[in-house]
């Protein structure tokens, strides 16, 4: 789910970019339940000892997550691992003869300093929780990705992001997309424009769900 501003801006980068098929980007759904105990179990594992000695130095919030992230056990880590890795094994070979998946960066607009919550359809999520959520399934899958602004009706940023098999990919996608909204490689990056067009990007007609096709 993505808000109502993000949804606007998908169907028209959608329509664009002339997304057509319809797939899941490897590491979605593991994602969300094994993300969090993995990051989790590792983070506290590197501010063991600042939480021991100096807890006092870090922001309540984050100090509050590492505190929850002490109760994950070795056995729910390796767990989490398990299913990493068996996503990363399988994330290639899962695109089939898709070049890149494209998805909104987050479901959501840029939020107001201070923002505790967002509505998402008749899901209410933390910020924190809305931002990782799309970004958080490319990371488990180790799949290379980047994203590209896009402005909404409403005037805030959201993002474009494109998932692919390899950077190579993943950058010229990157450029042709530029190109269609208007802002070539050229006069964004002072560059010489040489790039090889990928073959057809994969996405998903559902606001939220990775959908395609450059």
């Amino acid at each position: 789910m993505v808000d109502e501003e993000v949804s606007r801006m998908w169907g028209w980068a959608a329509d664009l970019l002339a997304l057509n098929d319809i797939g899941a980007l490897s590491g979605w759904n593991e994602s969300k339940i094994y993300g969090p105990v993995v990051q989790g179990f590792e983070a506290h594992a590197v501010h063991r000892v600042t939480m021991r000695e100096r807890a006092h130095i870090l922001q309540s919030a984050v100090r509050t997550r590492l505190e929850a992230a002490a109760t994950i056990s070795r056995g729910e880590y390796e767990a989490g691992l398990t299913h990493l890795r068996d996503c990363r094994s399988r994330a290639r070979d899962e695109l089939g003869t898709v070049d890149v998946i494209a998805l909104p960066t987050v479901p959501v607009v840029a939020p107001a300093i201070g923002t505790k919550n967002v509505t998402l359809g008749t899901e209410t999520v933390s910020v924190r929780e809305a931002l990782l959520r799309n970004t958080r399934a490319a990371n488990f899958s180790g799949l290379p990705a980047l994203s590209i602004p896009v402005a909404t009706p409403g005037g805030l940023p959201a993002g474009l992001q494109l998932v692919g098999r390899d950077e190579h990919t993943v950058l010229r996608a990157g450029y042709q997309v530029l190109d269609a909204l208007g802002v070539s490689p050229e006069r964004r990056f002072g560059l010489e424009s040489n790039v090889t067009p990928v073959q057809p990007v994969w996405s998903s007609n559902a606001p939220g769900e990775p959908r395609c096709t450059l």
